[in-house]
């Protein structure tokens, strides 16, 4: 996956596919938006997978928790 910028994806996306109404360009900056809303925190997973850890009896450190979800996160 490339790190293109919105703008970059909303205007290819647009020179691929076009609405009648003119408006593909505000459609694909809207659906990436409501998309991206959508989406958890980095820190709201690992706050997650802390009180899940801690309630459960598996995780002791949370350095420990984070090392884990750093080596498994995707880049």
């Amino acid at each position: 996956m490339s790190n293109e910028t919105l703008e970059e994806a909303a205007e290819k996306y647009t020179n691929t596919f076009i609405n009648d109404d003119g408006t593909t360009e505000e459609d694909f900056k809207a659906g990436a938006k409501w998309q991206a809303e959508r989406m958890y925190s980095e820190e709201e997973v690992l706050n997650l997978l802390n009180t899940f850890g801690n309630r459960n009896g598996i995780v002791e450190d949370e350095k420990l928790t984070k090392q884990w979800f750093e080596q498994f996160k995707k880049k």
